[in-house]
């Protein structure tokens, strides 16, 4: 007897597959008002409709619970990965309750804009909590990130025949070498940041996966993650 289940299933993601392509390709030639409008559209069907959300998150990432809890140490110093956004916002108020001093991070390089729109909320989080609460860092990892990124396209390319680097995982693991040097530099043993569930289903380094081997690179050199 033939399961027809996964026959529907191996259906359903290729109309996805399609539906995202045709997307893309009617995105890149939307102006920029129209192209706000289809993201606003897009982000509520594949977020809102549970099967279509379901599709999106690779297999093994849907049995994986993530329940990783802020440790609370009152007398430590902490990290923490800072955009300006409501997840790195929120990140930081826990920490801020519950540590000594937040170290604000936020990372600047040549693909990143608008870095200063996170000073917005550094300020409401002076405000409830003190100025003396937060030490707040800008750091330049331009370097770093094109070593990484644009360095090895070629030689990738050459390799296998296709860019194999995604930016913004590049981007992302520039961010946690970087931190970890900081950690390094101001003896500070406890690093977090706005990663969560959410975003896993078009961020590979927001899977819990990959987060488990973050937190391995950061335990190598004596940091809990």
């Amino acid at each position: 007897m033939i399961k027809t289940e996964p026959i529907i299933k191996r259906i359903l993601k290729f109309i996805a597959f399609c539906i995202s392509f045709c997307s893309l390709a009617i995105y890149g030639i939307l102006p920029m008002r129209l192209r706000l409008i289809f993201l606003k559209i897009f982000s509520l069907v594949a977020t809102k409709i549970e099967p279509i959300f379901n599709l999106r998150l690779p297999p093994d990432e849907k049995k994986i619970p993530v329940k990783d809890e802020i440790i609370m140490k009152t007398g430590e110093d902490a990290c923490v990965h800072y955009s300006g956004g409501s997840d790195s916002t929120l990140v930081a108020s826990y920490l801020a309750e519950n540590y000594r001093e937040v170290h604000l991070l936020t990372f600047c390089h040549c693909a990143i804009s608008s870095v200063g729109s996170s000073t917005y909320n550094i300020r409401n989080l002076k405000n409830k909590y003190g100025n003396d609460k937060f030490v707040s860092q800008l750091i330049d990892i331009d370097n770093l990130f094109k070593r990484m990124y644009l360095d090895p396209q070629f030689k990738d390319f050459s390799k296998y025949f296709f860019f194999t680097l995604v930016p913004c995982g590049t981007c992302r693991f520039a961010m946690h070498l970087r931190t970890i040097v900081y950690c390094m530099e101001n003896g500070i043993k406890y690093v977090s940041d706005g990663s969560n569930q959410f975003y896993q289903m078009v961020a590979p380094s927001e899977m819990p996966s990959v987060l488990k081997l973050v937190k391995g690179l950061y335990n190598s050199y004596g940091v809990e993650y």
